[in-house]
């Protein structure tokens, strides 16, 4: 009982670092430190993307790949 109850707790969490995504939040400037608006922003090779708001800052959820 105890043995199984531990793989159980192992294949679970081991199942939830596949689905696991990250968030990058960042803020885009221009030379002259103003923000940049609609300055998009993608990850290469994938389709995730976002576009600066009218305060340059942005948060882009990165799908976590195996």
């Amino acid at each position: 009982m105890k043995k199984s109850l531990i793989l159980y707790a192992v294949a679970l969490l081991t199942s939830a670092q596949v689905y696991c995504q990250s968030i990058v939040t960042g803020l885009v400037k221009g030379s002259q430190g103003e923000p940049l608006i609609g300055v998009n922003i993608y990850v290469k090779s994938t389709i995730a993307g976002t576009i600066t708001g009218i305060d340059g800052k942005f948060s882009l959820t990165i799908p976590q790949t195996l």
